[in-house]
C-alpha cells in the first residue's frame, strides 16, 4: 500500500489475482497526518486504510494573544479554523476568544 518496498519483495509467495490482499512492508507509515503540520507523520506501522488521528499537541493562542494553551492537535485545527470550543462545543467561524481582558 504504501510503495515503499517493490511489490515482488514483500512475499516468498507471489499474488495470483489482482484481488489477493497487498501484503504490507513493516516499516513507518511516515504519511502526512490530516493535521498538515510539516512534520506530524503517521507514527503506525505500514497498514491500509486511513491514518489515526495526529497525538501530538499544538498551542492555541486566545484572539488577543494574551492566553495559550496546549491541545491535542487534531483539535488545535478547529480551534484555528473558529469551528469548535474547548470543550466539543461548536462555535461560529471565528477565532477562539478568551474571557480575559485584552492587555490584563
Amino acid at each position: 500500500p504504501c510503495g515503499k518496498k517493490p511489490l515482488y519483495s514483500l512475499s516468498a509467495k507471489p499474488r495470483e489475482k489482482c484481488t489477493d490482499p497487498i501484503p504490507l512492508c513493516g516499516q513507518v507509515c511516515g504519511k502526512r497526518l490530516a493535521c498538515g503540520i510539516k512534520g506530524h507523520t503517521c507514527p503506525q506501522p505500514c497498514h491500509t486504510g486511513p491514518c489515526g488521528d495526529c497525538t501530538a499537541t499544538a498551542t492555541v493562542h486566545c484572539a488577543c494573544g494574551t492566553t495559550s494553551a496546549k491541545v491535542p492537535c487534531s483539535a488545535a485545527a478547529a480551534l484555528r479554523s473558529g469551528t469548535a470550543r474547548p470543550g466539543g462545543r461548536e462555535a461560529p467561524a471565528a477565532p477562539p476568544a478568551c474571557t480575559r481582558r485584552c492587555g490584563a
